[in-house]
Order: structure tokens, then sequence, then C-alpha cells
């Protein structure tokens, strides 16, 4: 028996009830009547009539009903729409693609060409930033399509990569160039980890303090060759400025903050400059020596590539 049929039978056995329970009221509310057995036999009567009368209008009346709910479920499954306003404007914004840039069109891809052939260097930033991400990538040409820009100084390149890494990993720079170090190095288990701990704990604890966490679990550096290897990786301006800053104060501290990035102690003892990592310690007889021997060593890592 299909559902359109139980529903019919549901309304005839309904309507007959209440229909039996009027009888039956007034049966009861007759029975101290000086006429009991007459009310009694029209009361019957009239229940038998009723059965008779009401049961097909019942049922036909069940299946009408039942076919209407139907049509409005599959309407509304068709046709989805929340009676909460609110439910209503946030489904419509979660309809409404978002606004993106494409270059997928002739006229991009030609404007790209002339760019870069007056800028060669975008095709060297586009591929640094598709090495990160492809999303990153495209979204720089189109932004440099569409305005007509020549990125000569990389500040385009930089301003999207910046807007990236503060997206995904906060706004300490240090973080930043961790993040970016991780991602070149397809270290995808540090940079979960690194994601983690920065939603939990957020600006609640200094930076250095998640990267020592980070790298106590997933890494150390073998030797200060290795550690000058990923400084270098991430920080594209290191190379330049150990090699043209004169002010040797200001070059310890530069390399000094460096190295700590990357797991490393620089402290003074006297003259005497130590560096000090998990598995090994260094020492220079003064910031002169130090400097000169990151110097050298850093030129080594760059001839070699």
């Amino acid at each position: 028996m299909s559902e359109r049929t139980k529903n019919g039978f549901r309304y005839v056995w309904t309507i007959n009830f209440l229909y039996f329970a009027y009888n039956f009221f007034k049966v009861l509310y007759a029975i101290n009547g000086p006429d009991f057995s007459g009310e009694f036999a029209m009361a019957i009567l009239r229940f038998i009539g009723g059965l008779v009368i009401f049961s097909p209008i019942a049922f036909i009346l069940g299946l009408i009903f039942y076919k209407k709910k139907e049509s409005i479920q599959q309407s509304n499954s068709e046709n989805p729409i929340s009676t909460n306003q609110n439910e209503k404007t946030e489904h419509s914004k979660k309809e409404t693609p978002p606004k993106t840039i494409t270059t997928s069109n002739f006229e991009s891809q030609e404007k790209w060409e002339v760019l870069t052939e007056y800028c060669p260097m975008m095709s060297e930033y586009h591929q640094r930033l598709n090495q990160l991400s492809r999303n990153l990538a495209d979204r720089y040409m189109a932004v440099a399509c569409k305005k007509n820009y020549l990125d000569k100084d990389g500040r385009l390149m930089k301003r999207i990569l910046s807007l990236y890494l503060e997206k995904h990993y906060g706004k300490s720079e240090d973080i930043q160039n961790f993040a970016l170090n991780l991602i070149r190095d397809e270290r995808h288990d540090a940079l979960e980890y690194l994601k983690q701990h920065i939603n939990i704990v957020g600006d609640q604890v200094s930076p250095r303090e998640i990267i020592e966490k980070i790298e106590d679990k997933f890494f150390q550096p073998s030797d200060l060759i290795d550690a000058i290897k990923r400084i270098m990786a991430y920080n594209d301006s290191f190379y330049s400025r150990i090699l043209n800053e004169n002010n040797q104060t200001i070059l310890y501290l530069f390399i000094s903050k460096q190295l700590s990035s990357v797991g490393y102690d620089v402290v003074e003892k006297g003259k005497q400059v130590v560096i000090t990592g998990e598995k090994n310690r260094y020492e220079f007889d003064d910031r002169i020596r130090f400097a000169q021997e990151i110097r050298r060593i850093a030129e080594g890592i760059a001839e070699a590539n």
C-alpha cells in the first residue's frame, strides 16, 4: 500500500472517529432523557450514515492533501528558500562568486609578454611566487597586466608575497621569513605545525619562541654552513648586506639576529665571539674575524649556486 493511500485511510479514520465521538456524547447527554432508546437508535443510524457519506470524502481529501504536501516538499528541495532574512543574506553571499582577476584571455597574455620584454625580472618574480603557490603567481601576473605595471624593483611581488604570508602566518616578519624558508624546502609537516601554533597562541608568545619549538621538533642545522644556507634561502638581502656593511657593530648585530632565527646563539665573552648551536660551537677572536668567516661561508654558498 502506497503512502498516499495510507494517508487517505488516516483521514477516513480521523473524521469517522470525530463523528463517532460527537454521536457518543449526544447519547450520553440523552441517557436521563425521556426518549433514550429513540436517541440511541438515531445515533446509531447517524453514525452508519456518516460512515457511508464521510468515508469516501475523507479518503479523497487525504489523497489530495498528501499530493499537495509532496509537491511542496519537492518545490522546497529544488528551490530552498530560508525564512530567516539573515540566512537568506548569508546564502546569497556564499552563492556569489568572488571577484577575481583572470589572466587566461589573450589580451592579458599579450600584455604579460610586453611587460616581461621590458622587465625580464618579472618572469623570475613570477617563477618564485609559483614555487610557493600557483594562485599567488597568477595573482601577480593578473595585477601587473591590469595596471600595466613594470615591476622593476620587485615592489609588487613583495607586496603580494607579504599579503599572502600575513594572511597565513601572521604579521611577524621573523615568522614570515621562517615560513617562507619552510615553503621553499617543501617542509609541509613543519608548516602545518607552525600554522597550528600561530592559530592557538598567536601574539601571546614571542616569534622566536614559536620558531624554536618548530626547530626543536623537526630539525636543527647540522653546522654553521647549513645555518647560513638556510638564512640565504629566505633572506635575499643577507648576502649583499654582509658584503657592503662597513660598520662592525651593525654588522655584528645583524648577523647575530639572523643566526638566532635558525637556532644559533651568538654571545660575546670579552672580545671573543661565541656561536653555540644544539650540536656545534664556534669561537672567534673578535667581531672582525667573526664577520670575515660568515662572509667567507656566504661567498662559497653564492658561488656554488
